[in-house]
């Protein structure tokens, strides 16, 4: 299967399709089973046609002519019935989400994504004699919150799938820490500033990487979070760019104006918030 061919309407520039998915052909079978009992009556009924044609009225003829006819296009119909449910319905897996699509009959059609950050788990499972002879099953992706589970019936080689959506989840769960682990850094970076550092280096760290947007919604649970958990990053942040405003306005008076300041007027400092500094570094007073 060339990738590169394959494009779906609602596809982002940075999106890669890795799997298109239809179910089984076995699935089809059923649907051709029951069209060819269907057409017994109807290859008899026009088989007797041709053997007493001359011993017929016209009536009778155009009887059956019509009637054959109808019963034909039920058939066809039962066929394109079948072959659309199997044909359209598809399973799309990205490096980025899992697109589902359900077609129900000839005009319904249900399409449903999940971004792969927000798997919980993956699943598969084989039951029964002809899904264990032409290898195929249903893959059950359990998502996150109360969000309904994601189900592929009928999908050929499942436990091989299988792998393939938790290796891109685990890939897209690593994308993610990434940006975390440069929000952290920048908070200890902030920590760590001498007391003559300017204090707008540390503002677009707060702007362009608040914790908000660098956790996704209802991912899980990961290291960085249990370190600094995202409400108190931003106490940290605030608090360590008040720390160096006070020391920055400090450091530019006259000695005798900050000698002069320390004994008229002490200090006042902030409350005690969940986090101190000391020496540099950032500690949790919990």
């Amino acid at each position: 299967m060339n990738k590169k061919r394959i494009y779906f309407p609602s596809q982002k520039d940075s999106e890669e399709i890795f799997l298109l998915l239809r179910k089984h052909w076995i699935v089809y079978i059923p649907f051709i089973l029951i069209a060819g009992f269907m057409a017994l009556p109807l290859v008899a009924a026009f088989a007797y046609l041709a053997y007493a044609y001359d011993s017929l009225t016209t009536v009778a003829v155009d009887i059956i002519i019509v009637g054959g006819s109808a019963y034909l296009l039920t058939i066809l119909g039962l066929l394109l019935f079948g072959f659309t449910d199997y044909y359209l319905d598809i399973d799309i897996i990205t490096n980025q989400r899992i697109v589902d699509i359900e077609q129900n009959g000839l005009f319904k059609r249900k399409i449903s994504e999940l971004h792969l950050d927000q798997v919980q788990d993956v699943s598969a499972s084989v039951s029964g004699f002809f899904p264990t002879l032409f290898h195929y099953g249903n893959i059950n992706v359990q998502t996150a919150g109360e969000r309904a589970n994601f189900v592929f019936e009928a999908i050929v080689h499942p436990y091989r799938i299988t792998k393939i959506i938790l290796d891109l989840h685990e890939a897209a769960i690593t994308k993610d820490r990434s940006v975390k682990d440069k929000l952290l850094g920048e908070a200890r970076c902030i920590a760590n500033h001498s007391a003559g550092s300017d204090i707008s280096t540390a503002k677009p760290a707060v702007n362009d990487h608040s914790p908000t947007s660098a956790r996704p919604a209802n991912s899980p649970p990961d290291d960085i979070h249990s370190v600094i958990p995202a409400d108190r990053q931003r106490k940290i942040l605030e608090g360590v760019s008040r720390s160096i405003e006070d020391a920055h306005s400090s450091h530019q008076q006259p000695n005798s104006t900050r000698q002069a300041k320390s004994v008229s007027a002490p200090r006042v400092t902030h409350p005690p918030s969940e986090y101190e500094m000391k020496d540099g570094k950032v500690i949790d007073l919990d």
